[in-house]
């Protein structure tokens, strides 16, 4: 089946799948779908294409669906270790890298426990690039990075309920089953990421939604009750729910 867009920017999906790529007139022309596969692709790849690792990423992702908010709305986190000098720092971010890398790329790969633990709770990484840094199951409640750079990078089932992420740019990052509840997004940039079971509801906490106003979807690997839950949050600019998720 194939498929012509021309009207700003579209959601396309397959007859046989729910699980669906944001398209944007730049980047789209003439697209078909694989039924094998399930994920769109373009004739006009030289956008998409650089990605394909994302896209086989992203099969291993959608065939291992878990329950969104699932990880931590089962757990109780502890305390902040306020005694903990270099909790705030870079190096913070690089510990049990492996681990996390490979907690990341497998979907059933569980809990990581004690030994992965990482906790960057109200710390503040504003505006820097933080591109290198594998934030898979980072515990990063209302931490601070805004105007930071987080691309191309692991960044599954992390934790960043109430965080704040007001321009950060996660482009191609794997934000598979992450949880950006009651999250300042405004601005954010999430092109051409996975998505899917990432969370964007409302706080537990305070109550607020994720703020999604002006956040950017293009070639975001979503399903179709990925949409569903993201459309659900009031904060979505009519542009971003009609141009870029189809809602």
């Amino acid at each position: 089946m194939h498929l012509s867009i021309s009207h700003f920017s579209k959601v396309s999906f397959s007859s046989t799948t729910t699980q669906r790529k944001v398209i944007s007139q730049k980047q789209a022309t003439s697209c078909s779908h694989s039924e094998k596969v399930n994920i769109v692709k373009c004739k006009d790849a030289s956008h998409w294409m650089r990605n394909a690792a994302v896209g086989a990423a992203a099969m291993m992702l959608f065939s291992t669906p878990i329950q969104v908010g699932e990880a931590w709305a089962r757990s109780s986190l502890p305390p902040i270790d306020k005694a903990d000098t270099e909790r705030c720092t870079l190096a913070t971010l690089d510990k049990f890298a492996q681990t996390r890398a490979k907690f990341s790329a497998e979907a059933g790969a569980g809990d990581l426990g004690k030994e992965g633990f990482v906790d960057i709770r109200d710390c503040d990484f504003s505006n820097l690039d933080l591109s290198s840094k594998i934030f898979s199951g980072v515990i990063m409640e209302r931490a601070n990075l805004n105007g930071a750079r987080v691309v191309g990078t692991e960044m599954s089932r992390a934790d960043a309920r109430d965080a704040q992420l007001k321009g950060v740019n996660f482009s191609d990052t794997n934000c598979y089953a992450s949880n950006f509840d009651g999250a300042d997004l405004e601005g954010a940039q999430f092109e051409n990421s996975i998505l899917s079971s990432a969370s964007f509801g409302k706080s537990a906490e305070t109550g607020k939604w994720a703020n999604l106003k002006d956040t950017k979807f293009e070639g975001a690997l979503v399903s179709s009750s990925d949409v569903k839950r993201i459309c659900a949050n009031p904060t979505l600019t009519e542009e971003t729910k009609d141009y870029e998720l189809g809602c």
